[in-house]
């Protein structure tokens, strides 16, 4: 098993590192690096991690390297690795949006070692996660090995095209919030309804995960046919769907995930 070394102590790697663990990865081949001592300390401890403040401690421990932390960091964190020995020999996984492969090479100075882009989203935390995976050039035991890892945290899905990213960001890395505001806004809705606030939310959520589960179920049909499942002629259904169409809330989503995929690509015009 691989020792994986963590540089970053946000959302994500928490994630990712809880996701891990409580798929059987063992926790005695992971460590966290970080100067946030709080976060660092706080997930070393509850997780009983090795844990750095200095980033090159890790560095030399790990096999993969995953550098989750924010984009305008990556200089730093790619300044700190390029001076690791055997490099060559480690995987780098960055899961930086905007910072693209070439860039990473570059910061790094070796053009030997193998660099993934992964885009993850939170669910990853309980094994359910979409994570979006791209490299220039990888070795197939490499590959598998990847493939195998984040397998055990969700579904992986590996893009021809490194700008496809900007996409993935779009539809699974910041996804779970645009759900998120949809129950948000129902539970909110429900309560001025007058419904029982003790069950509200958790009537949501089986909701959201039965027609989760029932899309997945029947692959074959379209959303679009599986909503035509639930609409009668003249129905409760109708009336909301048709209060959604005149608010033009398809076009509202689409705008929205437009906008966090040019978002991504404009932090990747300003760093690269």
């Amino acid at each position: 098993m691989k020792k994986l070394t963590f540089i970053g102590s946000g959302k994500i790697a928490e994630s990712m590192i809880l996701g891990l663990i409580s798929s059987q990865y063992l926790k005695e081949n992971i460590c966290i690096c970080s100067p946030d001592e709080k976060s660092r300390t706080t997930i070393a401890n509850q997780y009983s991690l090795k844990n750095f403040k200095n980033n090159i401690h890790g560095m030399h421990i790990g096999d993969v390297i995953i550098l989750a932390v924010k984009p305008n960091i990556i200089p730093t964190v790619c300044s700190e690795i390029k001076h690791i020995e055997n490099l060559s020999n480690k995987i780098i996984i960055s899961v930086a949006a905007g910072i693209n492969i070439e860039k990473i090479n570059k910061y790094i100075g070796e053009k030997n070692t193998t660099i993934v882009r992964a885009m993850p989203n939170t669910p990853v935390l309980v094994n359910q996660g979409v994570i979006g995976l791209y490299a220039k050039k990888i070795h197939t035991n490499q590959k598998k090995f990847i493939t195998t890892l984040f397998n055990k945290i969700g579904k992986t899905f590996w893009l021809s095209h490194e700008n496809e990213l900007n996409g993935i960001i779009a539809v699974a890395s910041s996804a779970p919030a645009y759900f998120f505001l949809m129950m948000e806004s129902m539970q909110h809705a429900a309560e001025n309804m007058g419904l029982n606030k003790e069950y509200i939310k958790e009537l949501i959520v089986q909701t959201a995960k039965g027609s989760s589960i029932l899309a997945e179920h029947f692959q074959d049909k379209s959303f679009e046919v599986l909503k035509q499942h639930v609409i009668s002629k003249g129905g409760t259904t109708e009336a909301a769907l048709n209060l959604f169409e005149k608010y033009n809330f398809k076009k509202i989503i689409e705008k929205a995930m437009r906008s966090a995929a040019n978002k991504s690509k404009e932090i990747e015009c300003n760093l690269n």
